[in-house]
């Protein structure tokens, strides 16, 4: 009785094993965001092409329709590096964090073995900045700045502390803050991501404000249908951004090229910031693929 049950188990657990491999060896051809029927019926939808070559400043620039992104700058990366433990912040506003197993087996390390473990601290900062423009009429201009904190800690070798066996790296904290100043008003664009926590996302101005979404959710192309994605492994897929309870743009970072959506009934000057903000967040992608 006890073999027949075994055998019962085990063809059944071969059978789910057999059906999640059939379904991870599924051709993936696109993927994208759900969208609201109506929103995706009444908007532009914009492919974006990503940078080939990230060096150029010009590789950022790009038409959208009657937009164009232009006047684009991309600062170098600056990083710097020091060692007051893992539990301190050196991007404005970041907390103390409770320590996870992980950080108290470290800390135990350093304090034991600290030829052994070297904890560091790694904070980046860059700036980018581009226009938007329409019909030769700049209508938002934008400054924005990426700051990072990495958890960086050194597996040095016990007989020469000097050489550095490994290197484990976890982002800790992300931001972006943009500046978009149109002919109107200025807006501030903040995007705040910590480890295991969600994301903090503001698009607003002395005025008002505007809400945005982090789409968790995924859309994928298999046999020329459209299904739902697998639920594990929720990383930040896109952003749907909304003003009086009405989607005005989206943005899918994912799939065989970004794409983006701008409600057509939106004015231009509305259109252009929609453009700017979403944009923002792209080049935020491309150039720090670690912040979702």
């Amino acid at each position: 009785m006890a073999f027949k049950l075994f055998t019962t188990n085990y063809r059944f657990l071969c059978t789910l094993t057999c059906i999640a491999l059939l379904t991870a060896c599924q051709n993936v051809l696109d993927s994208t965001i759900t969208l609201d029927s109506d929103f995706e019926k009444n908007s532009s939808r914009y492919e974006l092409k990503k940078p080939a070559w990230q060096f150029t400043e010009k590789a950022y620039q790009q038409q959208l329709g009657p937009f164009s992104i232009a006047s684009t700058q991309v600062s170098w990366q600056n990083t710097t590096q020091s060692s007051p433990g893992l539990m301190s912040s050196g991007i404005p506003g970041q907390q103390q964090q409770p320590k996870s197993l992980f950080n108290f087996i470290l800390d135990d390390l350093t304090d034991n073995q600290s030829d052994f473990v070297k904890q560091m601290e790694e904070t980046g900062k860059r700036d980018f900045a581009f226009d938007v423009n329409f019909a030769g009429q700049t209508l938002v201009q934008t400054h924005c700045r990426i700051m990072y904190l990495n958890a960086v800690t050194e597996f040095r070798n016990s007989e020469n502390s000097e050489q550095v066996v490994s290197t484990d790296q976890q982002r800790e904290h992300s931001y972006l803050g943009c500046s978009l100043n149109t002919t109107s008003q200025n807006w501030q664009l903040v995007v705040e991501t910590k480890h295991n926590a969600q994301a903090r996302m503001q698009l607003r101005s002395d005025r008002q404000s505007v809400q945005i979404n982090a789409v968790t959710d995924r859309l994928e192309l298999i046999n020329n249908q459209w299904v739902q994605g697998p639920g594990w492994g929720r990383q930040i897929t896109g952003v749907i951004i909304s003003a009086n309870q009405l989607q005005q743009a989206a943005l899918a970072f994912e799939g065989k090229v970004p794409r983006l959506w701008v409600h057509q009934q939106a004015t231009d000057a509305d259109q252009a910031l929609m453009i700017a903000a979403t944009y923002s967040l792209l080049m935020y992608d491309w150039l720090d693929k670690e912040w979702r």
